[in-house]
Protein backbone atom coordinates (compact mmCIF):
# COMPACT_ATOMS: atom_id res chain seq x y z
CA UNK A 1 0.00 0.00 0.00
CA UNK A 2 1.76 3.03 -1.32
CA UNK A 3 1.51 6.80 -1.17
CA UNK A 4 0.53 6.72 -4.86
CA UNK A 5 -2.47 4.50 -4.00
CA UNK A 6 -3.47 6.91 -1.22
CA UNK A 7 -3.30 9.86 -3.60
CA UNK A 8 -5.31 8.00 -6.24
CA UNK A 9 -7.92 7.05 -3.63
CA UNK A 10 -8.21 10.67 -2.49
CA UNK A 11 -8.63 11.81 -6.11
CA UNK A 12 -11.30 9.16 -6.62
CA UNK A 13 -13.27 10.44 -3.62
CA UNK A 14 -13.00 14.01 -4.91
CA UNK A 15 -14.10 12.93 -8.41
CA UNK A 16 -17.17 11.35 -6.80
CA UNK A 17 -17.86 14.84 -5.43
CA UNK A 18 -17.61 13.78 -1.80
CA UNK A 19 -17.55 16.76 0.54
CA UNK A 20 -14.19 18.03 1.73
CA UNK A 21 -14.97 16.87 5.27
CA UNK A 22 -15.82 13.36 4.04
CA UNK A 23 -12.62 13.12 2.03
CA UNK A 24 -10.56 14.29 5.01
CA UNK A 25 -12.25 11.81 7.34
CA UNK A 26 -11.76 8.88 4.94
CA UNK A 27 -8.11 9.79 4.46
CA UNK A 28 -7.54 10.19 8.21
CA UNK A 29 -9.17 6.80 8.85
CA UNK A 30 -7.17 5.07 6.11
CA UNK A 31 -3.91 6.57 7.40
CA UNK A 32 -4.78 5.33 10.90
CA UNK A 33 -5.31 1.85 9.46
CA UNK A 34 -2.03 1.98 7.54
CA UNK A 35 -0.20 3.11 10.69
CA UNK A 36 -1.68 0.10 12.51
CA UNK A 37 -0.43 -2.19 9.72
CA UNK A 38 3.05 -0.68 9.83
CA UNK A 39 3.34 -1.64 13.50
CA UNK A 40 2.47 -5.25 12.73
CA UNK A 41 5.30 -7.80 12.71
CA UNK A 42 3.87 -9.35 9.53
CA UNK A 43 5.19 -7.80 6.35
CA UNK A 44 2.30 -8.66 4.02
CA UNK A 45 -1.13 -7.19 4.81
CA UNK A 46 -3.76 -9.85 5.51
CA UNK A 47 -7.36 -10.42 6.53
CA UNK A 48 -6.03 -11.44 9.93
CA UNK A 49 -4.55 -7.96 10.37
CA UNK A 50 -7.76 -6.18 9.37
CA UNK A 51 -9.68 -8.33 11.85
CA UNK A 52 -7.13 -7.40 14.53
CA UNK A 53 -7.59 -3.73 13.60
CA UNK A 54 -11.35 -4.08 13.97
CA UNK A 55 -10.85 -5.58 17.43
CA UNK A 56 -8.40 -2.80 18.33
CA UNK A 57 -10.95 -0.14 17.34
CA UNK A 58 -13.81 -1.89 19.15
CA UNK A 59 -11.90 -1.67 22.43
CA UNK A 60 -11.31 2.06 22.09
CA UNK A 61 -14.30 3.64 20.32
CA UNK A 62 -18.09 3.59 20.26
CA UNK A 63 -19.60 1.08 17.78
CA UNK A 64 -20.85 3.80 15.42
CA UNK A 65 -17.35 5.33 15.29
CA UNK A 66 -15.77 1.93 14.69
CA UNK A 67 -18.17 1.29 11.80
CA UNK A 68 -17.36 4.66 10.30
CA UNK A 69 -13.63 3.88 10.38
CA UNK A 70 -14.15 0.37 9.02
CA UNK A 71 -16.25 1.75 6.17
CA UNK A 72 -13.38 4.01 5.10
CA UNK A 73 -10.88 1.16 5.41
CA UNK A 74 -13.08 -1.27 3.43
CA UNK A 75 -13.64 1.34 0.74
CA UNK A 76 -9.88 1.84 0.38
CA UNK A 77 -9.23 -1.90 0.31
CA UNK A 78 -11.80 -2.37 -2.46
CA UNK A 79 -10.25 0.54 -4.35
CA UNK A 80 -6.81 -1.12 -4.36
CA UNK A 81 -8.26 -4.53 -5.25
CA UNK A 82 -7.92 -6.16 -1.82
CA UNK A 83 -11.55 -7.09 -1.19
CA UNK A 84 -10.24 -10.24 0.48
CA UNK A 85 -9.10 -8.11 3.44
CA UNK A 86 -12.44 -6.36 4.04
CA UNK A 87 -14.25 -6.98 7.33
CA UNK A 88 -17.89 -6.82 8.38
CA UNK A 89 -19.12 -3.87 10.38
CA UNK A 90 -20.13 -4.22 14.01
CA UNK A 91 -23.78 -5.01 14.61
CA UNK A 92 -25.49 -2.19 16.43
CA UNK A 93 -28.75 -3.03 18.11
CA UNK A 94 -31.31 -0.31 17.68
CA UNK A 95 -33.14 0.94 20.73
CA UNK A 96 -36.89 0.50 20.55
CA UNK A 97 -37.55 3.16 23.17
CA UNK A 98 -35.66 6.22 24.29
CA UNK A 99 -34.05 6.47 27.68
CA UNK A 100 -36.40 7.40 30.49
CA UNK A 101 -34.70 10.75 31.12
CA UNK A 102 -35.54 11.76 27.53
CA UNK A 103 -39.25 11.05 27.89
CA UNK A 104 -41.65 13.97 28.15
CA UNK A 105 -43.45 14.54 31.41
CA UNK A 106 -47.22 14.98 31.37
CA UNK A 107 -46.76 18.71 32.01
CA UNK A 108 -44.29 19.08 29.12
CA UNK A 109 -46.66 17.21 26.82
CA UNK A 110 -49.61 19.44 27.78
CA UNK A 111 -47.48 22.55 27.27
CA UNK A 112 -46.60 21.37 23.73
CA UNK A 113 -50.24 20.68 22.88
CA UNK A 114 -51.22 24.11 24.20
CA UNK A 115 -48.44 25.75 22.14
CA UNK A 116 -49.78 24.04 19.00
CA UNK A 117 -53.19 25.61 19.73
CA UNK A 118 -55.86 24.59 17.23
CA UNK A 119 -53.55 23.47 14.47
CA UNK A 120 -53.72 19.97 13.03
CA UNK A 121 -50.58 19.19 15.00
CA UNK A 122 -52.45 19.67 18.28
CA UNK A 123 -54.89 16.89 17.38
CA UNK A 124 -52.12 14.32 17.04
Amino acid sequence: MTQKQLTMFENCLRNEEKSGATVEKYMRDVRRFLAFLSESPKKRPSKEQTMAYKEYLAKRYAPASVNSMLTAMNRFLRFIGREDMCVKLLKIQRQMFCREERELTKEEYQRLVKAAKDTRLSYI
